[in-house]
């Protein structure tokens, strides 16, 4: 396991830049590289299926739903760039290895060898590290989790649409001993009533009023955080042999407007 330590004082100047995984090698209308671009040289490997990677430096994503200069997260990019040599270092010493990678609790992902990432149809990677089995089996344990996802009207367009990656991506971490609920916050009642066990059943049935979800409508956000607290609480306090006493948390996808409307 390696390490790292961030030494007191120690944080980027305001003019950093880092590699971005999708921003590498983009250029604006006048030819110039883009921020957190760059020029970034690419080779295709026949040890990473000939995709053209760079075996110098790694590449960051972060998630579109987050700020690319975020302090936080700027700063965590900073202090981890010594990882490229310990990479670099790594595949020297194995060949064999494809991909090193590291996950950070804000949200980058640091991905070596350096490899160009590209959105899908609508301008979105939903891929966040956090919401990987990897990590969330690393750093949890199984849990009780309500997802509540905002349908009101503040929520069109690419909002709703990365709202539902996101959950998708989260449904994909659940393993056996995890329970799950989504409640769609807006005027129209909830879509779901009760903790469904996490099975393939439930997952698909989930998975298939994800996508039907459509933006309309006031958020009532505050009515469904209480329903999200009530479901919780009947799960922890109930008797049932299939009920595992885990930690219970809620995740929610909404819109500032939406935060400012709760009672």
């Amino acid at each position: 396991m390696l390490l790292l330590s961030l030494r007191s004082g120690l944080f980027p100047s305001p003019q950093y830049e880092y590699f971005n995984a999708v921003l590498i090698n983009e250029v604006d209308e006048e030819g110039n590289n883009v921020e957190l671009g760059g020029e970034f040289v690419l080779e295709p490997n026949d040890h990473f299926n000939n995709l053209s990677v760079n075996l110098s430096l790694s590449v960051v994503q972060v998630p579109t739903n987050m700020y690319n200069k975020d302090p936080a997260i700027v700063n965590g990019v900073y202090w981890s760039e010594a990882l490229n040599k310990v990479f670099v270092d790594n595949f020297e010493k194995d060949p064999s290895l494809i991909w090193q990678y590291f996950g950070s609790a804000k949200g980058f992902f640091r991905q070596y060898p350096g490899v160009k990432w590209h959105p899908d149809e609508h301008g979105v990677i939903a891929f966040d590290c956090r919401n990987r089995k990897w990590y969330i089996q690393a750093a949890t344990s199984p849990k009780d989790m309500v997802i509540l996802v905002d349908v009101s009207g503040s929520m069109k367009g690419l909002r709703l649409t990365i709202a539902r990656q996101t959950v998708s991506s989260i449904l994909d971490t659940l393993g056996d001993d995890d329970f799950f609920n989504i409640i769609a916050v807006s005027i129209i009642n909830d879509l779901f009533v009760g903790v469904g066990f996490c099975v393939c059943v439930n997952l698909s049935h989930f998975r298939e009023h994800l996508d039907k979800l459509f933006a309309k409508g006031i958020g009532l956000l505050g009515d469904a955080l209480t329903e999200a607290f009530t479901i919780l609480n009947d799960v922890s306090s109930a008797s049932d042999f299939n009920t595992v006493k885990v930690n219970s948390f809620i995740h929610s996808f909404t819109t500032d407007i939406a935060q400012r409307n709760i009672q």
